[in-house]
């Protein structure tokens, strides 16, 4: 049975059973593309010293920051079992490496003890299907940045295939989605949520592309360069200057805000909250922007469409490991640094137990004194 609609989801019960049970195939790999090597710097960073226990695991991976060339790969899988927020299986049984890198062995081995009678209940897609799952699909920057350019290049390389698009993403994303993919001329391709282990007839898996915390392939510059151009805002004058701030509910907000906002306004920085904006909007934003400062989080991510240049403040708290924006921002040829900041319990991180979503105190005087150093390169003048 196909599914032909954009948005189909697998939570109801009208697929029927595969009557082809065990056919699992070799994987073969249809298309490959070169990913040029990448080496990027140190980022410089500013404010309090990184907590002992994240210090030597970021210090590390900013020190291991070279990799060489690499393939990416069109890698196909007849009749697959997608499951766990897109780890895949054969139809033996054996799971497919590429797409297992971010689960843990007990949940791999918890997955394939089920794999029997999660075949048996699962819904079939009698079509070819792209993975665009992983872990991480409920969260902005990572469909943006390591999942939707799967679409892209399954379109790129393998022009004119009919296929869907497997997400398994919560009901507010799905437009996400949608709208990424209408923006890389993929609007063809129906987006199936799966809500629900599925199978399917043949599997499309992107291998090599991105790894979190580990990878980004550069060629994540040319899938935003073609989404800059789709929207029709290449153009736009980069003069404005963005500060990301988020909100309480999210965690890492800023606790002496009014300090904060004060002094970027008056070194010619608005507030904006991206979110609050349709997604092309968005895109259009930050191709205007010159400088963003922003709080470490999904809204950094849409900065790999600003040009090249584009000066980027991240602020995190101390005890937060991440390589997320630093590569965006390498990958992009964005210039990139960091001011780390005091951590303070706050409603999120209550919640979640997680330190990395501790709220901030920002160093004002720091943060003035790194502003001003902007301002004599740019000969703005500082108002007040």
């Amino acid at each position: 049975m196909k599914w032909k609609s954009r948005g189909n989801n697998f939570a109801g019960t009208g697929a029927r059973a595969d009557p082809n049970r065990d056919t699992a195939m070799t994987d073969r790999v249809l298309s490959s593309w070169q990913s040029p090597a990448l080496r990027l710097p140190i980022p410089m960073v500013l404010g309090e010293p990184l907590h002992p226990v994240i210090a030597r695991s970021q210090q590390e991976a900013w020190g291991r920051a070279s990799w060489p060339e690499r393939d990416l790969r069109i890698v196909a899988i007849d009749d697959a079992l997608v499951t766990h927020n897109g780890l895949v299986f054969r139809g033996d049984g054996s799971v497919v490496e590429a797409t297992a890198k971010k689960f843990s062995r007990e949940a791999i081995a918890g997955a394939a003890e089920r794999h029997a009678s999660d075949r048996d209940a699962a819904p079939f897609l009698d079509m070819e299907g792209v993975l665009c799952m992983r872990p991480g699909g409920t969260c902005y920057g990572h469909v943006l940045a390591e999942i939707m350019p799967s679409a892209w290049l399954v379109r790129k390389l393998l022009p004119g295939r009919q296929a869907a698009l497997l997400i398994w993403s919560p009901p507010a994303l799905v437009g996400l989605y949608g709208a990424i993919a209408a923006a890389i001329s993929a609007e063809n391709m129906p987006l199936v949520n799966c809500t629900r282990p599925v199978r399917v007839r043949r599997l499309l898996v992107i291998d090599g592309f991105a790894e979190t915390d580990v990878y980004l392939s550069p060629r994540v510059r040319e899938f935003a360069d073609e989404i800059i151009g789709m929207l029709g805002v290449r153009e736009l004058v980069a003069t404005r200057r963005l500060f990301l701030p988020r909100r309480e509910q999210q965690g890492r907000c800023v606790r002496n805000m009014v300090e904060v906002s004060a002094c970027l306004h008056r070194h010619g920085f608005e507030t904006v909250y991206p979110d609050e904006l349709p997604w092309p909007e968005q895109v259009a934003l930050f191709r205007q922007a010159s400088h963003v400062v922003g709080i470490q989080g999904s809204a950094l991510t849409t900065t790999m469409f600003s040009r090249p240049g584009t000066s980027v403040l991240s602020l995190a708290p101390t005890r937060m490991f991440d390589t997320f924006f630093w590569r965006i921002a390498g990958c992009c040829g964005l210039s990139y640094q960091e001011l780390r900041c005091v951590a303070h319990e706050g409603m999120r991180s209550r919640d979640t137990g997680r330190l990395l979503d501790q709220d901030i105190e920002v160093d004002v005087a720091l943060l003035e004194a790194w502003l001003c150093g902007l301002d004599d390169e740019s000969g703005m003048r500082v108002a007040g």
